[in-house]
């Protein structure tokens, strides 16, 4: 670098349904047999998570949302207004969603989105980039390269946590795919995928 002080700021902020958003008819995003599922209640806290990062003359703000997905529509909303009130280029401004098949329908694909849970989402994660480049502050940022001299694979282990099911694949869907992967399955793994 060449002396600018690199900058780092994060924020997390609640996109946990409402009262109000639940008796709107909110419905759950997942898999094909969750179609018109209303939410009943809340089980964990959703998030909307901002990284905003720059160098002094670029900066960029990273926006990941609890969310199995969130339709382009929603997403420009929320860009534009980020870029706007950070004043940044909106390219700068990337929304993602950490796919969790536990969360409200924000696509459209389960049943219909709720305005009002939408705009919540969409407030909420303005907020959270707001927030996070109001409390950045002097970081450092540092990257090694790392040749590997061979390849770990997980189906080389012998624990039965992680060795493949013998049973035969019968079916193409999700939980299948799961039973029969080699890399064991947990929340917190389903919960930071991104699409």
């Amino acid at each position: 670098m060449d002396g600018t002080p690199f900058l780092a700021g994060a924020a997390a902020l609640p996109i946990t349904p409402l009262p109000e958003h639940l008796e709107d008819r909110l419905y759950l995003g997942g898999y094909d047999g969750y179609l018109g599922r209303p939410a009943g209640g809340v089980h964990d806290d959703l998030f909307a998570r901002a990284l905003v990062l720059g160098d002094g003359e670029t900066t960029v703000a990273l926006i990941a949302l609890d969310l199995v997905g969130m339709s382009n529509r929603h997403i420009a909303r929320v860009r534009a207004s980020v870029s706007r009130r950070l004043e940044i280029a909106e390219p700068a401004v990337l929304v993602a969603c950490t796919h969790t098949h536990a969360g409200p329908d924000l696509q459209g694909l389960w049943g219909g989105v709720s305005p009002g849970y939408a705009a919540h989402v969409r407030r909420q994660a303005v907020r959270a980039a707001l927030q996070a480049a109001a409390d950045r502050r002097a970081a450092a940022l540092r990257s090694r390269r790392v040749t590997a001299t061979t390849t770990p694979s997980a189906r080389s282990s012998t624990s039965p946590a992680t060795r493949p099911s013998p049973r035969r694949r019968t079916s193409t869907s999700h939980a299948t795919s799961r039973a029969r992967s080699s890399i064991p399955w947990s929340p917190l793994s389903e919960a930071w995928r991104c699409s």
